[in-house]
């Protein structure tokens, strides 16, 4: 094995120089980091466009409510701020009136406000609707119009509490954003530790890191098929071939694809940290402390992200070195079955298809903890342990605290395991590529390679 791994960080290093002074790569670092670097002072100057304006050109609204609750809490002033404790309102007794006064011409700063409920269950109106209407030609703008919408949506729990006569205390109280947590028990009455379900946040933040991981593995991946193939059409390996054995030049892609990778990470993680200084000098705190801008942490849930330990980051660190060398074997197998560049797209499928089902069944599983359920019993198991799948799953499960560093661990062996397995299987495709001009190889070709070779008898 040492012999034919010989050279291969040679490889390696040539294919990553390459790689990263070519146009199309400078080209994909440099919108990356662009778009990273504009970040965050982008998500605060939008956040700052969402805040409540200090005028409003809204004087009169006309309310129309069958309920017969919650829009006399508005027309009171029983609910109200500073922006529009100036307007009045009048209440109208029917849906006609409301229609009768939009027909009129001399609208300027009125708005109109229809609320219904319906009790019908079968209904796509079921429940309470409330619908703002104001001319086009009026005074009242777009955003203004929007801005009271949301002020009226906004209240409408605390108008029906008023109109019930609960103190502002229990509103104030009641109003606050309810978060909800699905937990099991043991038999002893104790909290399970290893709860499968997970909020909305954290769903969230399983899908942003799945989407990212196939993006950055899908990348590296067809740079390690692309560099095979193109060397191989353009009989480049020929001459490599005299110096270093093809196990090596296989590894030594791999590796380059996954240092790209890294170093696209790098690149990002710097161009972020860059983007919330800039975003802390254009939009400073009252403090002075460093924060992130207001739609971002108001994303993120106390207590939500408990796993982050030491030993947890190099577990973490440990598995997707393990899973992306695994899919850049994959990937060689893809560049090594076909001979021609315009054969690759062929090639391809294995690697594509190997991606989709390995990104979807964490996909489909976090959907179904995001729910309150409690996974697929063994099958839960098998897509933490599933070299395919573990990589998609388990980095992020193992910060938020929803699986235990034991499978984890155990889901490295497998995949370390796979990775031998899965280098030999390409080594042998590989040879047997290189001296091959003929048709891309098929599923049942490479299984067969894959069986262990027969003695021939004399």
């Amino acid at each position: 094995m040492k012999t034919k791994l010989r050279g291969f960080w040679k490889i390696c290093a040539f294919a990553y120089t390459q790689s990263m002074k070519s146009k199309a790569m400078k080209v994909t670092m440099a919108v990356l980091c662009i778009i990273a670097v504009i970040s965050m002072p982008l998500s605060s100057a939008l956040s700052g466009s969402t805040k409540e304006a200090e005028t409003t050109s809204i004087e009169k609204v006309y309310v129309y409510d069958n309920t017969g609750i919650i829009g006399e809490q508005f027309a009171n002033k029983n609910i109200t701020n500073n922006l529009y404790e100036g307007i009045s309102y009048e209440m109208k007794e029917s849906k006609d009136d409301i229609e009768d006064l939009i027909n009129r011409e001399d609208n300027k700063g009125e708005v109109f406000l229809v609320i219904e409920y319906s009790d019908n269950e079968e209904s796509l109106n079921y429940g309470i609707n409330i619908c703002t209407y104001y001319g086009k030609e009026s005074d009242v703008s777009s955003s203004d119009a929007n801005d009271y919408s949301v002020f009226v949506e906004e209240n409408v729990r605390k108008a029906v509490l008023k109109s019930a006569g609960t103190d502002e205390e229990d509103i104030n109280k009641i109003s606050k954003d309810i978060e909800y947590n699905v937990q099991t028990f043991n038999s002893d009455g104790s909290i399970a530790e290893n709860d499968e379900s997970i909020s909305q946040f954290q769903y969230n933040f399983t899908i942003i890191f799945i989407c990212l991981l196939i993006f950055m593995i899908s990348f590296a991946g067809g740079k390690v098929s692309e560099i095979i193939v193109t060397e191989k059409a353009t009989r480049v390996m020929e001459y490599i071939l005299t110096s270093v054995k093809p196990m090596a030049i296989l590894v030594g892609k791999v590796l380059s694809a996954m240092l790209m990778m890294l170093t696209i990470l790098a690149g990002l993680a710097v161009s972020f940290v860059v983007s919330i200084f800039i975003n802390n000098i254009m939009f400073p705190s009252d403090d002075g402390s460093i924060v992130l801008p207001g739609v971002l942490t108001d994303m993120v849930e106390k207590g939500a992200i408990s796993g982050i330990t030491p030993l947890n980051i190099i577990l973490i660190i440990i598995l997707l070195t393990a899973g992306c060398v695994f899919y850049g074997l994959v990937a060689g197998i893809a560049g090594a079955t076909v001979s021609k560049i315009e054969e690759m797209a062929e090639g391809m499928k294995i690697f594509t298809f190997t991606m989709i089902v390995g990104a979807y069944l964490p996909l489909f599983l976090s959907m179904t903890n995001s729910v309150g359920e409690t996974g697929w019993g063994t099958m839960t198991y098998v897509v933490y342990l599933l070299p395919i799948s573990s990589i998609f799953i388990l980095p992020q499960y193992l910060i938020l605290g929803k699986v235990q560093a034991g499978i984890v661990v155990g889901a490295i062996g497998i995949l370390i395991v796979s990775v031998v397995l899965l280098l030999l299987l390409v080594n042998k495709v590989y040879e047997h590529m290189l001296y091959s001009n003929g048709a891309p190889l098929k599923v049942k070709d490479i299984i067969k390679m894959a069986k262990p070779d027969k003695e021939e008898k004399c």
